[in-house]
């Protein structure tokens, strides 16, 4: 049944408690989160598809006709065609996008963690948390990212290291508001002696995500292999390719918020374990009417 009182965030849980709980959260707030997440983030994510598969259809049919016309070479074609700028303008569509959406999820996490019952979250309220840290984490994801790029040229493993410990940027960032030195620093002492158990939650939450996505991607697939077999105009071929990039896109990204929510209740397990906060809020709360649930039961 589903739950009608709040699910304790703060919380130390181990790795079956975690999935539990990030699966039992988005039972309860299914309606409201996909909502919000939807509203919030699919306008970005079109842009992207649409973006991504025009892209793709410009350049290989500049490449086809580059069999037609001498001395020119991929270079030029991006060049003279303007794809290069195209390749930066995505580039920064994405960087959005994937900055949206967790904020997004950890805003609408705050707001849950903050309310003293429980209430329906619309996209306004996640939007005024999300508005004033959107350029912000849009740089620093940005920053992060050429670090882990770096990092890779160093025998691959500190790039995979400095990936997890990353992945807790965000969530810290919108919890605790610190500045970008001491939130990068408070993501080493969160997962210090943690860094299997966040690789752990990461990798069943990626897998679950797959598995759905793989689903989605079969409507994909049967447009693609139909546009091969019924010899379909070129029009047709591209305004397919798009609305099935579009759509895969967004899905994606849609789901993708299970592994963040799963990162998000990773956050509240490490927070607890070093600061206690949730236990001296439990304790606070005795004799109030503000109601926790320690154990949200099986999801």
């Amino acid at each position: 049944m589903q739950p009608t009182e709040k699910i304790n965030l703060r919380e130390e849980r181990n790795l079956g408690e975690k999935l539990n709980a990030t699966f039992g959260f988005i039972s309860q707030n299914f309606k409201s989160l996909s909502g919000v997440i939807f509203y919030l983030c699919a306008p970005p994510l079109i842009i992207c598809g649409i973006g991504y598969s025009t892209f793709f259809a410009t350049f290989f049919r500049n490449v086809t006709a580059m069999r037609y016309m001498q001395n020119t070479g991929v270079a030029d074609i991006f060049m003279n065609s303007g794809l290069a700028f195209a390749i930066i303008a995505i580039f920064i569509m994405m960087m959005v996008a994937y900055s949206l959406v967790p904020l997004v999820c950890y805003c609408y996490l705050k707001i849950y963690y903050q309310q003293m019952d429980i209430a329906e979250i619309t996209a306004n309220d996640v939007w005024k948390e999300v508005k004033p840290r959107l350029l912000p984490v849009i740089g620093w994801n940005m920053l992060l990212l050429l670090m882990i790029i770096v990092s890779c040229f160093f025998f691959i493993v500190p790039g995979i290291y400095f990936g997890i410990v990353f992945s807790l940027f965000n969530v810290v960032y919108v919890m605790e508001e610190k500045p970008f030195g001491e939130t990068l620093s408070r993501c080493f002492a969160l997962i210090k002696g943690k860094w299997w158990s966040t690789f752990g939650i990461i990798l069943v939450c990626g897998l679950v995500v797959n598995l759905i996505g793989i689903i989605f991607q079969i409507p994909v697939w049967i447009l693609t292999m139909a546009s091969a077999f019924m010899k379909w105009d070129v029009a047709d071929i591209l305004t397919v390719t798009m609305v099935s990039n579009t759509f895969s896109i967004v899905a994606q990204m849609m789901f993708m918020s299970i592994t963040l929510i799963g990162l998000g209740f990773q956050y509240f397990n490490l927070a607890e374990r070093l600061d206690g906060t949730g236990m001296r809020e439990l304790i606070a709360s005795i004799g109030t009417n503000k109601t926790l649930i320690p154990d949200e039961g099986e999801y």
